[in-house]
Protein backbone atom coordinates (compact mmCIF):
# COMPACT_ATOMS: atom_id res chain seq x y z
CA UNK A 1 0.00 0.00 0.00
CA UNK A 2 1.21 3.26 -1.22
CA UNK A 3 1.77 5.56 2.11
CA UNK A 4 -0.52 8.71 2.14
CA UNK A 5 -3.59 7.32 -0.53
CA UNK A 6 -7.04 8.56 0.35
CA UNK A 7 -9.37 5.99 2.29
CA UNK A 8 -13.03 6.15 2.89
CA UNK A 9 -13.99 4.19 5.56
CA UNK A 10 -17.55 2.93 6.07
CA UNK A 11 -19.57 1.98 9.24
CA UNK A 12 -23.04 1.83 9.94
CA UNK A 13 -24.52 3.54 13.00
CA UNK A 14 -26.38 1.37 16.11
CA UNK A 15 -29.73 1.19 15.18
CA UNK A 16 -33.13 -0.33 16.92
CA UNK A 17 -35.87 -1.94 15.13
CA UNK A 18 -38.30 0.86 15.58
CA UNK A 19 -35.94 3.15 13.12
CA UNK A 20 -36.88 3.09 9.82
CA UNK A 21 -33.49 4.98 8.23
CA UNK A 22 -30.13 4.46 9.70
CA UNK A 23 -26.88 6.50 9.32
CA UNK A 24 -23.81 5.86 7.81
CA UNK A 25 -20.18 7.50 8.56
CA UNK A 26 -17.58 7.97 6.08
CA UNK A 27 -14.20 8.91 7.22
CA UNK A 28 -11.99 10.37 4.78
CA UNK A 29 -8.08 8.98 5.83
CA UNK A 30 -4.74 9.93 4.57
CA UNK A 31 -2.87 6.27 5.14
CA UNK A 32 -3.53 5.33 9.32
CA UNK A 33 -2.53 9.20 10.47
CA UNK A 34 -4.72 11.97 9.13
CA UNK A 35 -8.13 12.41 9.16
CA UNK A 36 -9.23 14.57 6.47
CA UNK A 37 -12.76 14.48 6.16
CA UNK A 38 -16.24 12.95 8.08
CA UNK A 39 -19.36 12.42 6.20
CA UNK A 40 -22.97 11.18 6.63
CA UNK A 41 -25.43 9.52 4.88
CA UNK A 42 -28.86 7.35 5.54
CA UNK A 43 -29.72 3.45 4.32
CA UNK A 44 -32.45 1.44 5.12
CA UNK A 45 -33.05 -0.48 8.10
CA UNK A 46 -33.32 -4.07 6.40
CA UNK A 47 -33.41 -2.85 3.33
CA UNK A 48 -31.40 -3.26 -0.02
CA UNK A 49 -30.19 0.25 -0.16
CA UNK A 50 -26.64 -0.14 1.10
CA UNK A 51 -24.51 -0.14 -2.40
CA UNK A 52 -26.49 2.95 -3.44
CA UNK A 53 -26.39 4.52 0.18
CA UNK A 54 -21.85 4.26 -0.24
CA UNK A 55 -22.13 4.83 -3.84
CA UNK A 56 -24.17 8.73 -2.81
CA UNK A 57 -21.68 8.79 0.43
CA UNK A 58 -18.69 8.28 -2.08
CA UNK A 59 -19.88 11.00 -4.33
CA UNK A 60 -20.65 13.55 -2.00
CA UNK A 61 -16.94 14.12 -0.64
CA UNK A 62 -15.47 16.02 -2.13
CA UNK A 63 -12.49 14.20 -2.12
CA UNK A 64 -13.45 11.83 -4.43
CA UNK A 65 -11.76 12.22 -7.18
CA UNK A 66 -8.22 10.83 -4.81
CA UNK A 67 -10.05 8.32 -2.82
CA UNK A 68 -8.31 5.13 -3.64
CA UNK A 69 -9.70 2.70 -1.76
CA UNK A 70 -12.98 1.55 -0.01
CA UNK A 71 -12.89 -0.06 3.76
CA UNK A 72 -16.46 -1.20 5.28
CA UNK A 73 -17.16 -2.37 8.44
CA UNK A 74 -18.64 -5.59 7.22
CA UNK A 75 -20.64 -6.60 4.48
CA UNK A 76 -24.37 -6.36 6.63
CA UNK A 77 -25.62 -2.76 7.33
CA UNK A 78 -28.46 -1.55 9.43
CA UNK A 79 -30.16 -4.82 10.45
CA UNK A 80 -29.82 -7.07 7.30
CA UNK A 81 -29.19 -4.47 4.78
CA UNK A 82 -26.64 -6.05 2.42
CA UNK A 83 -23.66 -4.57 0.31
CA UNK A 84 -22.78 -6.30 -2.82
CA UNK A 85 -19.72 -5.76 -2.89
CA UNK A 86 -18.81 -6.27 -6.91
CA UNK A 87 -21.63 -3.60 -7.91
CA UNK A 88 -19.60 -1.24 -5.36
CA UNK A 89 -16.48 -2.45 -7.16
CA UNK A 90 -17.42 -2.35 -10.96
CA UNK A 91 -19.50 1.29 -10.37
CA UNK A 92 -16.62 3.50 -8.24
CA UNK A 93 -13.61 1.24 -9.87
CA UNK A 94 -12.39 1.76 -6.01
CA UNK A 95 -10.75 -1.52 -4.47
CA UNK A 96 -12.99 -2.72 -1.51
CA UNK A 97 -11.77 -4.18 1.42
CA UNK A 98 -14.64 -5.68 3.99
CA UNK A 99 -13.16 -6.32 7.91
CA UNK A 100 -14.77 -7.69 10.84
CA UNK A 101 -13.69 -8.73 13.73
CA UNK A 102 -14.70 -12.17 14.52
CA UNK A 103 -15.44 -14.65 11.61
CA UNK A 104 -18.82 -14.92 10.33
CA UNK A 105 -21.29 -17.66 10.59
CA UNK A 106 -22.56 -17.89 7.59
CA UNK A 107 -25.43 -20.53 8.28
CA UNK A 108 -26.79 -17.96 11.29
CA UNK A 109 -27.02 -15.43 8.56
CA UNK A 110 -28.83 -17.52 6.10
CA UNK A 111 -31.58 -18.28 8.76
CA UNK A 112 -31.97 -14.69 9.61
CA UNK A 113 -32.25 -13.84 6.32
CA UNK A 114 -35.28 -16.13 5.42
CA UNK A 115 -37.17 -13.88 7.58
CA UNK A 116 -36.71 -11.05 5.41
CA UNK A 117 -38.40 -10.45 2.46
CA UNK A 118 -36.14 -11.20 -1.07
CA UNK A 119 -34.63 -14.06 0.73
CA UNK A 120 -33.06 -15.01 -2.64
CA UNK A 121 -31.84 -11.71 -3.96
CA UNK A 122 -30.06 -11.31 -0.43
CA UNK A 123 -28.86 -14.84 -0.26
CA UNK A 124 -27.07 -14.05 -3.89
CA UNK A 125 -25.44 -11.47 -2.89
CA UNK A 126 -24.19 -13.01 0.40
CA UNK A 127 -22.83 -16.05 -2.30
CA UNK A 128 -20.99 -13.22 -4.83
CA UNK A 129 -19.50 -11.74 -1.77
CA UNK A 130 -17.60 -14.91 -1.02
CA UNK A 131 -15.93 -15.61 2.15
CA UNK A 132 -14.57 -14.02 4.65
CA UNK A 133 -10.37 -14.74 5.19
CA UNK A 134 -8.46 -14.54 8.34
CA UNK A 135 -5.81 -11.82 7.92
CA UNK A 136 -2.91 -11.20 11.00
CA UNK A 137 -2.48 -8.13 12.39
CA UNK A 138 0.14 -6.70 15.51
CA UNK A 139 -3.00 -7.58 17.73
CA UNK A 140 -4.46 -10.02 16.83
CA UNK A 141 -6.58 -11.80 13.81
CA UNK A 142 -9.17 -10.02 11.62
CA UNK A 143 -11.45 -11.15 8.66
CA UNK A 144 -12.06 -9.54 5.44
CA UNK A 145 -13.90 -10.29 2.27
CA UNK A 146 -12.33 -8.27 -0.69
CA UNK A 147 -12.39 -7.41 -4.30
CA UNK A 148 -9.78 -5.31 -7.20
CA UNK A 149 -6.70 -6.51 -4.77
CA UNK A 150 -4.96 -9.67 -4.52
CA UNK A 151 -5.25 -11.32 -0.88
CA UNK A 152 -1.40 -10.16 -0.28
CA UNK A 153 -1.98 -6.49 -0.97
CA UNK A 154 -4.87 -6.56 1.38
CA UNK A 155 -2.72 -8.31 4.29
CA UNK A 156 0.21 -5.65 3.50
CA UNK A 157 -2.64 -3.09 3.57
CA UNK A 158 -4.66 -4.56 6.86
CA UNK A 159 -0.91 -4.63 8.47
CA UNK A 160 -0.07 -1.48 7.86
CA UNK A 161 -3.21 0.37 8.87
CA UNK A 162 -3.98 -1.71 12.00
CA UNK A 163 -1.36 0.00 14.49
CA UNK A 164 -3.37 0.93 17.58
CA UNK A 165 -5.83 -2.18 17.26
CA UNK A 166 -6.88 -5.04 14.84
CA UNK A 167 -9.00 -3.03 13.61
CA UNK A 168 -7.79 -1.04 10.60
CA UNK A 169 -7.22 2.73 12.24
CA UNK A 170 -9.46 4.04 9.50
CA UNK A 171 -12.34 1.35 9.99
CA UNK A 172 -11.87 2.23 14.13
CA UNK A 173 -12.75 5.89 13.87
CA UNK A 174 -15.39 5.36 11.59
CA UNK A 175 -16.57 3.02 13.94
CA UNK A 176 -16.17 5.33 16.98
CA UNK A 177 -17.71 8.25 15.34
CA UNK A 178 -20.84 5.91 14.35
CA UNK A 179 -21.74 5.31 17.88
CA UNK A 180 -21.92 8.85 18.23
CA UNK A 181 -25.22 9.15 16.27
Amino acid sequence: MKKGIKILAVDDCKSSKSMEKVPIVGVIFRGNVLIEDAIKGWLTRDGDDSTDAIIRLYNSSPHMNQIRLLMLHGTVMAGFNIVDMKALYETLCKPVIAVIERRPDFYRVSRALRNLPDYDKRIRIVEKNGEFEEFKTMHGSVYANYIGLDKEAVQETIWALAKYSKLPEPLRVAHILSRLL
